[in-house]
């Protein structure tokens, strides 16, 4: 299931007045609330819930003794990078939902994966992620390019989740995973670097979420490169195998593109962390039957319908409201002189920020109004908080009719 890949990119950033709150206070309020925004809380969270995990995949039926052992005794870097790895985490999830929904699962391969990761940790500190022996890392972040050379069994596995869980069903070409070039890698880590300065607390907040980042070949079914730009994938993230986001070459394109296609992929990241250790959604909850909210700006197509399911409303209002703040930041930069340094070229802050504003505005409005029956707890706490942080942001609020017949056009 694609939860994010974009047949174009929006272009992440309404005329806008003054707002009541600095963009420096609502990036630290979106990085640092005690309860969504901390990475720090959250990893360490969703980390002790896979030790927990861990511990179940020791019993019966799938009886992998040593895994949970061995991790407990590894350094804190040995946790966290097996613990982060998609692969690792698509199987400790496998081994979670068995147990607590008697969901059917390869058991045979969950314990081969596992028993593997053991020896693994047994041998020594790992120093990379378990999917790519030769990962690049990023300055600055425990965040890795992904490599096929050196691959092995865990690299394999990656390239099979991404094939089953992300690839198929989708309206996209053939895709593959590639390592990045030279001028990619470069990309990535000015984009990076980018983030870091123009928004330091969201890409605190954000970045920590992800282990990996992928790029991906575009391939007609004739076997021909997707030229860069051309309207297929672009980005996109699963959360069938979290941890890891992956980046096409038309997202490549320039510094601007790739920071923004890494800034609203981490945006999901964060999201299945927090879900993963949060009562989001309500008790039974599926997207086949759930309410539906209706994007307006988007057309329906045959793989896509636009009358969205509440957890993916929810997903792109997560990363509205993230994107909204980003290009917030942009503006009252852009005014700055002292912030010329960090700011982008040639980046229309305010045609981006009136457009993911506008779409947060609605989504917040409708998942208060069609959304409450299927959310939990958290989940609607998230929203109301949401609200809150984006209230601050827009001053004045535009009134609802008007909003929608804006985004109908």
């Amino acid at each position: 299931m694609i939860l994010s890949p974009r047949v174009s990119r929006e272009a992440s950033v309404m005329s806008t007045r003054s707002a009541a709150a600095s963009p420096v206070d609502a990036q630290t309020t979106l990085a640092e609330h005690p309860r969504f925004g901390a990475a720090s809380s959250l990893l360490d969270a969703r980390d002790d819930l896979y030790m927990l995990v861990a511990d179940l995949a020791a019993e019966a039926p799938f009886e992998v003794s040593e895994f949970g052992p061995e991790l407990r005794k590894s350094s804190a870097a040995t946790q966290r990078l097996v613990l982060g790895s998609p692969v690792i985490r698509s199987v400790l999830n496998a081994v979670l939902s068995e147990r607590k929904y008697g969901a059917v699962h390869d058991r045979t391969e969950i314990a081969r994966l596992l028993t593997i990761a053991t020896e693994r940790m047994r041998a020594g500190e790992l120093d990379r992620p378990l999917e790519s022996p030769l990962a690049q890392r990023l300055p600055g972040h425990s965040i890795w390019l992904w490599r096929e050379d050196g691959m092995d069994e865990f690299g394999r596995e990656l390239g099979r989740l991404f094939q089953t869980d992300v690839v198929y069903g989708s309206e996209s070409e053939n895709l593959a995973l590639r390592t990045a070039t030279r001028r990619m890698t470069r990309v990535i880590r000015d984009a990076v670097l980018v983030l870091d300065r123009l928004v330091p607390y969201l890409a605190r907040g954000l970045l920590p979420h992800v282990t990996l980042i992928a790029v991906v070949d575009q391939l007609h079914r004739n076997g021909d490169r997707i030229p860069p730009g051309s309207p297929s994938f672009e980005s996109g993230s699963s959360d069938s195998v979290p941890g890891i986001i992956f980046l096409s070459p038309s997202a490549l394109r320039s510094v601007w593109s790739t920071a923004e296609a890494i800034f609203h992929e981490s945006c999901h990241q964060k999201l299945f962390d927090l879900a993963s250790v949060s009562t989001i959604y309500r008790s039974g909850y599926s997207p086949a039957s759930s309410e539906r909210i209706k994007s307006i700006w988007n057309r329906s197509t045959a793989q896509n319908s636009n009358f969205w399911s509440i957890d993916r409303a929810l997903i792109a209002f997560h990363v509205y409201v993230h994107l909204a703040a980003l290009s917030k930041v942009g503006l009252w930069q852009a005014s700055s002189a002292e912030s010329a340094g960090s700011r982008p070229p040639e980046v229309d802050f305010d045609r981006g920020f009136r457009r993911t504003a506008d779409r947060a505005h609605y989504l917040g409005h409708m998942l208060r109004e069609s959304g409450q029956i299927e959310l939990g707890p958290d989940g609607k706490a998230l929203v109301e908080w949401l609200v809150q942080v984006l209230q601050e942001l827009i001053d004045p609020p535009v009134p609802l009719r008007t909003l929608t017949a804006r985004l109908s056009i």
